[in-house]
């Protein structure tokens, strides 16, 4: 077989002449390589959405995550297709412009023995990323914490995730580099709010009137809340004032949503009844959860007080 003239071009009949006997073999495969990677990713995705739907059944689990632990399923099974189709496509084509592609296989195994190293950081990304997938430790549209960047996760297959941080920079994350992952959609989120009122206060009427805030806010919309917020405890003696900590679990993705109700609620009452709120500290201001910015964002494990 020839090889193409782009390679070893002598004249413009050479072209022809490769056109005539080799052009239609390479056609024939980019079609039968195309179809056959269509057709692959239709029967597993149908295949994964079956399943996941009766493992959803089963379970009874929240719709809404099912749906994303699905899309995440697929993603990373599409990804694995395609890397396949890729390199059986890559050796058909050298076999079918004549050249061996045993011995390339062959020189390509020697080269590699110089590339360990190099390689090393793939197959740790892989690896890593087979875990994450198969523990389910976070899906397409979970907020999470990785690698020191938070933000929500917008594709995950084997060797890398996507995070839109809260700029709305979409970040690259290689899963090697994933020692923890936290995911701050899992199951429940949490208000947690500190709230400072001045020394010469009653804690008790204070205490009382967030209570109360609380209670309007659950009334004003139910459907978002798991437990009715509440004051927990004076949570710490600061230099302005004392911080009381306000507790309570919410439906994943409203707790900034309620957390930014609450605090307005509290600001109209306080100044309605006169009670202080001393300024806040001077010092550098810490940076906010990235998911803040997005609908993401809700506490990953219930912790003792």
């Amino acid at each position: 077989m020839n090889a193409p003239p782009f390679l070893f071009p002598n004249s413009g009949d050479d072209w022809l002449r490769w056109l005539e006997n080799d052009a239609a073999g390479l056609i024939s495969i980019f079609i039968g390589l195309v179809i056959f990677w269509l057709l692959l990713r239709f029967l597993v995705s149908r295949g994964v959405r079956r399943v996941m739907l009766r493992a959803e059944a089963a379970r009874y689990d929240d719709p809404a995550r099912a749906g994303r632990r699905t899309s995440t399923v697929i993603a990373a099974a599409n990804w694995g297709i395609t890397t396949l189709v890729v390199f059986i496509g890559f050796a058909l084509v050298l076999d079918n412009v004549g050249l061996d592609v045993t011995a390339l296989v062959t020189s390509a195994g020697v080269a590699g023995l110089g590339l360990t190293f190099g390689a090393q950081q793939l197959v740790r990304d892989l690896i890593n990323g087979s875990f994450i997938l198969g523990e389910n430790q976070y899906q397409v549209g979970d907020s999470v914490r990785i690698a020191g960047v938070s933000g929500t996760v917008l594709d995950v297959n084997p060797r890398r995730t996507l995070v839109r941080d809260a700029n709305g920079h979409v970040v690259t994350v290689p899963n090697g580099q994933i020692d923890v992952a936290t995911n701050m959609t899992r199951d429940f989120a949490r208000v947690n709010l500190d709230v400072t009122v001045g020394y010469v206060e009653d804690i008790a009427r204070v205490r009382g009137i967030i209570d109360a805030l609380c209670e309007e806010a659950v009334a004003a919309r139910p459907a978002d809340f798991i437990t009715t917020p509440k004051v927990l405890r004076v949570n710490e003696l600061g230099e302005a004032g004392a911080i009381l900590k306000v507790w309570g679990d919410v439906k994943p993705f409203a707790q900034w949503d309620i957390q930014g109700d609450l605090r307005a609620r509290i600001i109209e009452r306080f100044r309605a009844e006169g009670i202080e709120m001393p300024p806040a500290p001077p010092g550098p201001r810490a940076a906010p959860e990235a998911s803040e910015a997005t609908p993401a964002g809700v506490s990953n494990a219930r912790r003792s007080p």
